[in-house]
């Protein structure tokens, strides 16, 4: 018969290993952090690279700010476009919106491979 496996006690000054719970949820969220500066740089390659060849297919360079991905999932902006009240929040708003495709993306991936990061203090 086999003895019961129970857990090792630290011997001297030799550091006790955290609960298999707390490493898997480390190595969980390391993997989300490194899949999102992954997802970050094909993004931003693959707008550029479609908008390169858009252009060199057509001589005209593709504009591709923001809110071509607001308007492909049909999402109504008319709050942000013809505002009734809050005129400067929907001044930044616009700004935003206007911004190009291949910098938000990876912006908005990196920021949250961030936040993850900072949410879990991974070291």
């Amino acid at each position: 018969m086999l003895p019961k496996l129970r857990n090792r006690e630290p011997v001297g000054n030799e550091p006790q290993k955290p609960p298999i719970r707390d490493r898997l949820r480390d190595s969980f969220a390391s993997g989300l952090v490194a899949l999102s500066f992954v997802g970050a740089g094909l993004s931003f390659w693959a707008i550029i690279g479609w908008q390169t060849f858009t252009w060199l297919e057509s001589g005209a360079w593709p504009e591709l700010p923001l809110v071509t991905l607001f308007k492909f999932f049909e999402a109504d902006l008319s709050f942000i476009y013809n505002p009734s009240d809050w005129y400067g929040i929907a001044k930044i708003a616009q700004w935003v919106l206007d911004l190009p495709l291949s910098v938000c993306i990876p912006l908005l991936i990196l920021l949250t491979g961030g936040f993850i990061h900072t949410a879990f203090d991974l070291d």
